[in-house]
């Protein structure tokens, strides 16, 4: 190997040190801006073009929206959302996305967006998730109790994991929850909690029904 390739492979190398070292940045000063609630300047730098060639467009969208939905701006949230919705992302992160915000508007009661991103996602020609999520939806939004069973199947299918497996397991909960069976709705909402990310949409949800359960049944709280 010559002085020639030798230096070609260390200015390569040094290239892809800086970039690792300018994507951290960025993505610790959004981070850090999120953290510190300096919600309009997550918006501002996750819109400059900078950021969105180290981290990506996707993640500086994903930044985007969740800092409009902390600004309390309503429609311009909503806006927003419909123009990261129309992007043409590769299809997993269509379907993170989606399904992210699908969650947020069960369990804000906001039927008409959460039936917009289940269109979207029905759009997407997975029936396996389609199903999971339309059955959260018939559960949130339309107070369905009759879907216990159906469910008990698909997991008991082993076909679902993660995100979708806990969302099952969370929903049970709430059938029950709905008909007053206060000992199976602690079950499987405290059972979800094992199916979630700890930064899940659902966790916070989950935790406070165990814990309104608790309270009412006069137990103490399970260790999470």
């Amino acid at each position: 190997m010559n002085y020639i390739t030798i230096g070609v492979l260390c200015t390569i190398l040094a290239c892809i040190f800086l970039y690792y070292i300018l994507k951290n940045h960025y993505v610790t000063k959004l981070t850090k801006a999120m953290h510190s609630e300096r919600y309009p300047e997550v918006v501002d730098m996750s819109n400059r073009a900078i950021y969105q060639r180290f981290i990506g467009s996707y993640v500086c969208d994903l930044y985007r929206v969740k800092a409009y939905t902390r600004l309390g701006d309503d429609l311009k949230f909503k806006e927003v959302l419909m123009e990261v919705v129309k992007k043409d992302y590769p299809q997993e992160k269509r379907k993170e996305f989606l399904e992210l915000y699908l969650h947020y508007f069960l369990l804000k009661k906001d039927q008409e967006y959460a039936a917009r991103m289940l269109e979207e996602i029905k759009a997407l020609g997975e029936p396996r998730a389609y199903t999971y999520n339309e059955q959260a939806f018939d559960v949130m939004i339309n107070g369905a109790t009759d879907l216990i069973e159906v469910m008990e199947d698909e997991i008991n299918s082993k076909q679902f994991n993660g995100f979708g497996l806990g969302v099952l397991v969370y929903m049970i909960g709430k059938q029950y929850y709905l008909l007053d069976n206060k000992e199976e709705a602690l079950t499987y909402f405290y059972n979800s909690l094992s199916c979630f990310h700890k930064s899940a949409i659902y966790v916070a949800s989950a935790k406070a029904y165990v814990e309104e359960i608790c309270e009412k049944l006069g137990r103490p709280l399970p260790k999470y």
